[in-house]
């Protein structure tokens, strides 16, 4: 089960080794609700489990888009599940601060899934890749001379969607296309 963790970035008021101000980055390109870039950066001097946060990979960014950092302490325990294949995702919840004088916040929720987690999503999008291909050459490789009923259209498409595994809806749609050609 994937766990979530509520923190803000931290070191959002440092310019960036490019000399890039990570308020102006915050500013113009960081909402709430966005997803943010996390990058392990073991090679950092100030502390080996670093992990940068960046704002979303825009092309109008000409220079480097972090905005902070996770906090040491939070680094410390997300750095390892990083580095062993565990998936992090990162949320803006709230922009604070920015008034006159007051430098930007970011607050963001952090959500980590296990290599097996990580695994059981690739295999269930692998899956509906096949089903929505496989739902395809159906369509595809009816005879032109041999009409599909909608209803049947929709059976083939209930079959591969509702298949439990590529193999029984690859199974199926090769029924229903033997079927029509012996009809």
């Amino acid at each position: 089960m994937n766990r979530t963790i509520k923190t803000k970035v931290v070191g959002v008021t440092a310019k960036n080794d490019d000399g890039s101000d990570r308020q102006k980055i915050i500013r113009k390109y960081v909402e709430a609700e966005e997803t943010l870039l996390l990058e392990r950066e073991p090679d950092n001097p100030f502390g080996k489990n670093a992990i940068a946060v960046h704002a979303a990979p825009l092309d109008e960014i000409d220079h480097d888009d972090k905005i902070g950092y996770i906090s040491h302490e939070l680094a410390e325990e997300l750095a390892p599940l990083m580095d062993s294949g565990h998936r992090i995702t990162c949320m803006v919840l709230n922009k604070t601060g920015g008034g006159v004088g007051e430098s930007f916040g970011v607050n963001i929720e952090l959500t980590i899934y296990t290599p097996e987690e990580v695994a059981e999503h690739h295999r269930k999008r692998e899956e509906e890749k096949t089903a929505r291909e496989a739902s395809a050459l159906v369509l595809k490789t009816a005879p032109p001379s041999t009409p599909i009923s909608i209803s049947k259209k929709r059976r083939i498409l209930l079959s591969v969607i509702l298949g439990t595994s590529a193999l029984f809806c690859v199974c199926c749609i090769l029924l229903v296309i033997i079927s029509q050609i012996q009809k």
